[in-house]
């Protein structure tokens, strides 16, 4: 990533990675015109991956001041991602916990003295609600010195009098940089500014936008009959319901509608994510309900507008052939799930329902491949990216779930782990296996050792040099494996390439 990010003009950096990096998806790289934010959706994913498998924040995030070396603000940007990602759970060690602290207090600090991203605002939200009270004291006053002075009432009379309220020119741009933060900060830093808020609330009604959901710019398409503008206006006036004017559209099912109905619940994620089951009724056609609840399981991500993760599987569409209802529907089914699993919310008595439907999607796995999809079914339609196949998505969910499991104390379930190791001998060399199986790896290798060591290569590493992969200690010895002699990592890492 850092090599990618040098070969980059320094002035075209900022449009590259112009994109909330928790918004980017490996699983969806055609969203990202360029290649750096998927390289820094990958950084992020591996350290989450080991954080997953208890590996301390300093050590996974060891190798970022590379990063920082070339483009510290967007080193930043990952560490605010991957810091508010992992707070500290329940039960850290103190050592750790203080690291978490550290860091995350400083980075807050460092993110208010320029304008707000959408990950450094979600960082500075929750370190400025959660700090505990011995911090809280020192946090405030650094902050409120990053923040800048507040200017004088007749001072800003005077610029907005002579100069461009855009916030484009100093010192406006400076001083704005308090009106943009504002939703995410207490009242007590706010002190001195009420006067700069007042005047540019004139010039902007509808106040500051949250920075910890900007919306991403997106092109105007007019490719369906429905005009986005006068559906948001009907969604304002009636509630998000009176969109059932979609399911009246001559093009009702048009795949232009997947855009126009994300657009609108980003617009007020609250609203169209308070009610799930009235506006699955009203939009009646099943293709626009899966485009729906791909909408609402982004928004799931943004603040207030956590939808019925229960509510969305049950309303799936079911039998639907190959097509763009079943994409959506899928990408909400599994996305929601996965944050689900990631946030710890309870399912409760559904749990085991979830589970079977995941366990039914991911048994053609333990199969050997009839077609050439290496699913044990038919080919997916060309064209399918690497690894969407539902039961590769299932795996890799259930995968998840026992991650999360695992991360609360709990073992690593049984039925899971049966099923990851009758897929490896169904399905030897496939590369969607493999890959939705890897991502879970640190974790396998921290809480079921047994059963990675049960599937490590006979003689300790695999392939030929120079990209021999190091075997685990066998469960019944604490020695290095044979190889850790060759291998630049130690012998802790040695699921990583030697």
């Amino acid at each position: 990533m850092r090599r990618d990010v040098e070969a980059t003009a320094e002035a075209a950096r900022h449009v590259v990675f112009d994109t909330d990096l928790d918004e980017v998806s490996l699983r969806h790289p055609a969203q990202s015109a360029f290649l750096g934010p998927l390289l820094a959706r990958a950084v992020l994913d591996l350290a989450t991956a080991e954080a997953a498998a208890g590996v301390a924040l300093a050590e996974r995030t060891g190798a970022w001041p590379r990063i920082a070396a070339v483009e510290p603000r967007l080193h930043d940007r990952l560490l605010a991602s991957h810091l508010a990602a992992r707070p500290p759970a329940g039960g850290a060690d103190t050592q750790e916990l203080d690291r978490w602290w550290d860091e995350a207090t400083g980075l807050t600090v460092r993110l208010l003295a320029a304008r707000p991203t959408p990950e450094g605002a979600r960082l500075a939200a929750l370190v400025l609600d959660s700090c505990p009270p011995a911090r809280a004291g020192g946090l405030h006053r650094r902050a409120r010195a990053a923040l800048g002075p507040a200017p004088s009432a007749d001072a800003i009379d005077h610029v907005l009098a002579t100069g461009r309220a855009d916030g484009t020119t100093e010192p406006l741009a400076s001083w704005q940089r308090a009106w943009d933060w504002s939703p995410v900060l207490p009242p007590e830093l706010l002190t001195g500014f009420a006067p700069l808020m007042a005047a540019l609330l004139r010039h902007k009604p509808a106040g500051p936008a949250d920075p910890r959901s900007a919306p991403d710019l997106a092109p105007l398409r007019h490719t369906v009959t429905l005009e986005e503008e006068d559906l948001a206006e009907l969604a304002a006036a009636a509630g998000p319901p009176a969109a059932a004017a979609l399911a009246d559209a001559p093009d009702a099912g048009a795949d232009g509608y997947a855009s126009v109905l994300q657009r609108l619940v980003e617009a007020d994620p609250a609203a169209w994510t308070a009610d799930v089951p009235q506006i699955l009724e009203a939009l009646a056609r099943p293709e626009l309900r899966a485009f729906y609840l791909a909408a609402a399981a982004l928004a799931a991500r943004r603040p207030g507008a956590f939808p019925a993760a229960l509510t969305l599987r049950r309303t799936l569409p079911a039998g639907q052939p190959r097509s763009s209802t079943a994409l959506f529907a899928d990408q909400a089914a599994f996305g929601l799930l996965d944050i689900v699993w990631r946030t710890g919310a309870d399912l409760a008595d559904d749990l085991p329902a979830v589970l079977d439907h995941l366990h039914a999607l991911a048994e053609p796995l333990t199969r050997p491949a009839t077609g050439s999809d290496g699913t044990g079914g038919a080919a997916e339609p060309a064209g399918d990216l690497l690894g969407s196949a539902p039961p590769v998505r299932a795996l890799g969910c259930l995968l998840a779930y026992a991650t999360a499991q695992a991360r609360v104390g709990a073992a690593m379930p049984d039925d899971v782990l049966h099923l990851t190791a009758a897929t490896l001998t169904a399905h030897p060399g496939d590369d969607a296996v493999a890959t939705a199986i890897g991502v879970h790896l640190p974790a396998l290798h921290h809480h079921a050792p047994a059963f990675t060591a049960l599937r490590r290569p006979p003689h300790g590493c695999a392939g030929a040099a120079p990209t021999r992969t190091c075997s685990p200690p066998s469960a019944e010895s604490s020695s290095s494996p044979p190889c850790a002699r060759n291998c630049p990592a130690p012998a802790s890492t040695w699921h990583t390439p030697c």
